[in-house]
């Protein structure tokens, strides 16, 4: 099951310019403040959520699709993760040492990789 996790700044918040810069280094990630549009399967009405300036993007190798995972908020970065070995939390913790950050569960405990 998803575990809401964060990527938090150690002494202080995350700037998004920090954040977005860490971003452009990797190839397996790509900013896109485009909101998200979804449709309900059983009624087909379209829900759109907007987007912002932080939301990341990570590319599934497996299914050759780009998806929103990460979301820049308040000097923080939200992201859901399901275990050790996913790649997105393996990505988290790549981002967060480059930003000299750390990655938090929902209750602040910092997590290990």
């Amino acid at each position: 099951m998803p575990v809401e996790m964060f990527i938090r700044g150690r002494e202080q918040i995350i700037r998004l310019e920090d954040w977005l810069h860490a971003i452009q280094s990797r190839n397996d990630l790509r900013v896109n403040a485009a909101a998200s549009v979804m449709k309900n399967p059983k009624t087909g009405a379209e829900l759109r959520v907007p987007g912002n300036a932080g939301d990341v993007e990570y590319f599934f190798e497996d299914t050759n699709q780009w998806i929103k995972v990460f979301s820049w908020h308040d000097g923080a970065v939200v992201f859901r993760a399901t275990g050790k070995g996913n790649a997105v939390l393996q990505a988290a913790f790549e981002i967060a040492e480059s930003l000299g950050a750390e990655v938090t569960d929902e209750e602040g405990n910092v997590c290990e990789r």
